[in-house]
């Protein structure tokens, strides 16, 4: 059997009294409305019993955000109305946003009935559509990042001479090649990512736009997932966004590693490795001359304090172990080396 757990914070528990004469259900048709547009109520009342009652006029009390009483709805039930009844309210443009509550009453009484509530706010609905992509999938060391930008009014006109703004971020990434798994290249270590500079733009008269990608000035070699993000304004201040990301290698040669499984070497002794260089389109590289260390990494694990609790850290320490080797350049792309 399959429990599931429901959060129901704002539900009383124990169950809900019985009302002592009448229980009003109230709804909108909406739930958010801009100032000067009209809220359209619907209540539904019946008595203790389930009953409908007899026709008598309701109130409907209307309270803005901040607790004022901003207006006295009489609400004159008909006749075979099976205890339904409508009313509206109207906000002015200039109206105070935020929640608005609606209660009611019996005329002249301040005992709720039932109430519900509305949000009024300042919003402008969606009018255009925005893409983003890359120029291409994957930028080397010579294709600095570009981002293609288009914008269109949901009435299919182009949405010319717009502004543009756009942001990202680098993230380092380890290179993975899809012709040899068996393979690990660099690191699979998380980094914290860099953001980029935010650029600025302007779509043309076709509502499309190419935006170069600046580059740090310190940004180290790698290969990194770069993601970013444009944003479109219109007049009015309505802004859309569009998010695409792409591959940035900044090697365009990586070198993979492949250790015996489940090997445990003793020290002193030695141990072969696989190695083998691709470039970022996952095809053999040329030769090239290569350097091999060998590092030891040893874990410290210190009780540091952190505010009012104290937590455990592992601390990496990476020492170099022996001296570099050189390796020739050579044709052959599998290789072995002893270290």
């Amino acid at each position: 059997m399959l429990f599931r757990s429901w959060v129901m914070d704002d539900v009383e528990q124990q169950g809900r009294p019985y009302g002592d004469h009448y229980e009003t259900m109230l709804y909108t048709d909406r739930g958010v409305y801009r100032p000067g547009e009209t809220v359209h109520l619907t209540g539904v009342i019946r008595d203790m019993t389930g009953a409908v009652p007899s026709c008598f006029p309701l109130s409907v009390k209307v309270s803005r955000p901040d607790g004022r009483r901003v207006a006295d709805l009489m609400v004159n039930r008909r006749e075979k109305d099976q205890g339904m009844f409508h009313t509206s309210f109207t906000p002015s443009v200039e109206a105070q946003t935020g929640p608005y509550q609606f209660c009611v009453t019996l005329p002249g009484s301040e005992e709720w009935l039932g109430s519900t509530d509305a949000l009024v706010e300042a919003f402008v609905p969606v009018r255009m559509e925005v893409t983003a992509v890359p120029s291409r999938e994957r930028f080397g060391p010579n294709t600095p990042p570009e981002i293609q930008v288009a914008g269109r009014y949901l009435w299919d006109q182009p949405a010319a001479d717009l502004p543009v703004q756009v942001e990202g971020t680098l993230l380092r990434i380890a290179f993975d090649s899809k012709a040899r798994p068996d393979f690990q290249f660099g690191s699979k270590r998380r980094e914290a990512a860099i953001s980029l500079p935010t650029i600025t733009g302007r779509l043309d008269e076709q509502g499309r736009c190419e935006i170069p990608v600046p580059l740090p000035e310190d940004l180290k070699a790698g290969l990194y997932r770069i993601r970013l993000s444009a944003t479109v304004t219109e007049p009015g201040g309505r802004s859309v966004s569009s998010n695409t990301s792409a591959t940035l290698d900044l090697l365009d040669t990586h070198i993979g590693l492949r250790l015996p499984k489940g090997q445990v070497v003793p020290a002193r002794e030695t141990i072969t490795v696989d190695w083998l260089r691709l470039t970022g389109e996952d095809q053999p590289a040329g030769p090239g001359e290569m350097t091999v260390q060998l590092m030891r990494v040893d874990y410290d694990t210190v009780l540091r304090q952190d505010g009012d609790r104290h937590v455990w850290q592992s601390v990496e320490k990476v020492e170099k172990a022996g001296d570099d080797r050189v390796l020739a350049p050579t044709d052959s792309q599998d290789r072995k080396s002893v270290v």
